[in-house]
């Protein structure tokens, strides 16, 4: 049932490195380079400078996706939905995606339609997953260490000090919505 719907809305927190990952998008030089390619590069890091213009468009581009992302919790909410958060900075640290889809299942997953726990026969989780979940991996395209790819990595992180933009928090408070009252997966 709908009732059961669960809502996920997925932010990244470190404004600096959302910032870089989109920085392709802005810079048409970059396009050649396999980190914005799309081509599969694993762990070899490219080193090349971030053009502090097109970094700054990346920036005010991720502010705007923000936004988008406290509207969208303020839309559900006012429809009478909680959204969950889920930070996009753990995928780095645990690597398989199943780990969150399985923390979001699991508290449905045993229940029947009456909202009582069931033991009725059906699938494990494991079995569900293998089923309809494809194992995927987040695949690294280079370091969390901006020096390692970024050969101006120092420019970025004085142009971030110099702007002072808020934490995702701090701009989800501004717009009214108080982040500590948020479920957060």
């Amino acid at each position: 049932p709908l009732s059961r719907l669960r809502v996920v809305v997925t932010v990244r927190l470190d404004l600096l490195r959302y910032s870089v990952s989109a920085y392709g998008r802005y810079d048409p030089k970059v396009l050649n380079n396999p980190q914005f390619a799309g081509a599969d590069v694993g762990r070899k890091d490219v080193t090349h400078p971030y053009e502090l213009p097109a970094f700054r468009h990346a920036v005010a581009g991720r502010l705007l996706a923000w936004n988008d992302s406290v509207a969208a919790i303020r839309a559900l909410r006012a429809c009478g939905i909680e959204p969950i958060v889920s930070a996009y900075e753990p995928f780095d640290d645990v690597g398989i995606p199943k780990a969150f889809a399985k923390d979001l299942v699991a508290p449905c997953w045993g229940y029947d339609e009456d909202g009582t726990w069931s033991t009725a026969a059906r699938p494990s989780f494991e079995e569900f997953t293998a089923s309809y979940v494809p194992e995927h991996k987040v695949t690294k395209v280079h370091s969390s260490r901006l020096g390692a790819f970024a050969s101006n990595a120092r420019d970025l992180y004085n142009e971030m000090i110099k702007r002072d933009d808020p934490t995702f928090a701090g701009f989800a408070r501004e717009a009214g919505v108080a982040v500590a009252d948020l479920e957060w997966l």
